[in-house]
């Protein structure tokens, strides 16, 4: 089981990093993370959500905003 977890959290980052710039940070991010949060045991759905969106969001804050990072707006940009 955990040999599987980790294949599928390899996995998840390869597509992260395929689809990075065509999704965009935002949503790649979160999606990512809801992944992460689903192989590794959370099954409440609010909770993934959530998690998932503060977490992408208030990355997007730090490296965008407070540090001037440009990052990729994908389909939230057009």
């Amino acid at each position: 089981v955990e040999r599987l977890r980790v294949a599928a959290t390899v996995v998840g980052l390869v597509l992260y990093a395929v689809v990075f710039e065509r999704l965009g940070f935002l949503i790649a991010s979160a999606a990512f993370m809801a992944l992460l949060l689903l192989l590794y045991g959370e099954r409440r759905w609010l909770v993934v959500l959530a998690v998932a969106v503060g977490a992408a969001g208030a990355t997007y804050a730090v490296f965008a905003w407070w540090l001037g990072v440009p990052l990729p707006p994908g389909l939230l940009g057009r």
